[in-house]
């Protein structure tokens, strides 16, 4: 059977643990219902956070992606997760603009 979710992260588990220190918020959440968020893993590189999502009922509008840690920087990134474009951070938050089923990438740097 396939369960690609289920799987042991014990090694991210600790740095998971560090940046939400404990507060019961959510990882990362995004407040548009018609977005999911489909992926989140840590950069091919190292240097921080994937996440990618897509737009899944013909709706077009602002999203704010939400983290349960503070960010230092974000990108916009592509398949290769080559930085595109920096996405100004408020907090823990990012703001986008997304088209009817359009799938975006994003690095998320944490403090």
């Amino acid at each position: 059977m396939n369960y690609p979710h289920l799987t042991d992260i014990s090694p991210t588990r600790a740095v998971v643990d560090s940046l939400l220190q404990n507060s019961g918020e959510s990882f990362i959440r995004v407040n548009q219902p018609n977005v999911v968020l489909e992926t989140i893993k840590q950069a091919e590189n190292g240097n921080g956070i994937i996440i990618r999502l897509f737009e899944s009922q013909r709706k077009r509008g602002e999203i704010e992606i939400l983290t349960g840690f503070e960010l230092s920087h974000a990108w916009r990134v592509n398949i290769l997760e080559e930085n595109l474009e920096e996405i100004s951070v408020s907090n823990s938050t990012i703001t986008y603009n997304i088209s009817p089923y359009q799938i975006l990438s994003f690095r998320l740097i944490p403090i």
